[in-house]
């Protein structure tokens, strides 16, 4: 995938937009008024985060889940 821009959401629950122009993609990604690990910091409650959506997310393809991963816990 090729990166464009990262920005914050358009949209009024999602935090921030990630464009991709190959393929051509836009995904809004963290919860608008949630509190991330790029915000507190605390390895415990990043620790809290990662464990309990490792089950349902699949963090090998790009998707909200796996972005929010990456850039808002620093996994």
């Amino acid at each position: 995938m090729k990166f464009v821009s990262l920005k914050p959401s358009s949209r009024d629950n999602k935090r921030y937009e990630i464009i991709f122009s190959e393929p051509k993609k836009t995904i809004h990604f963290g919860a608008k008024n949630g509190s991330t690990y790029i915000d507190h910091h605390n390895k415990i409650k990043r620790h809290n985060y990662l464990k309990r959506h490792i089950v349902n997310e699949n963090w090998n393809e790009v998707n909200p889940g796996s972005i929010s991963t990456i850039l808002l816990w620093e996994k």
